[in-house]
C-alpha cells in the first residue's frame, strides 16, 4: 500500500468513528452495575491465572522428602546405620 492510501483508509475510519459517536450514548443502572461487576471478575480470573507465573511453576507437595535436610527423621541418620548402632538401640 502507497501511503496515499494509507491516509485516506485512515480519514475513512476516522469519519466512520466520528459519526457512531455524535449521538447520546445513555446507560441505566443495570447495565452500568452489570458492565462493572464483569470487570471485577473478568480482574479476579485474571489475577488467579497470572498468580502462580510470578513464582514459578513447582509439582510437588513439599513435605521433606529428599530436600537435603535428614535431621528430621532417623535421629540424625540417613536411613543407614551400623551394626553397632543397631546394638545400642
Amino acid at each position: 500500500m502507497k501511503t496515499t492510501q494509507l491516509r485516506e483508509r485512515a480519514t475513512e475510519l476516522k469519519d466512520k468513528t466520528t459519526e457512531l459517536m455524535t449521538g447520546d450514548f445513555t446507560l441505566k443502572g443495570l447495565d452500568f452495575f452489570l458492565i462493572g461487576a464483569i470487570c471485577l471478575l473478568a480482574g479476579i480470573c485474571i489475577g488467579l491465572i497470572t498468580a502462580p507465573l510470578t513464582h514459578g511453576v513447582n509439582i510437588g507437595s513439599n513435605n521433606g522428602n529428599n530436600n537435603g535436610n535428614n535431621n528430621g527423621n532417623n535421629n540424625g541418620h540417613n536411613g543407614t546405620r551400623t551394626a553397632e548402632e543397631n546394638e545400642e538401640q
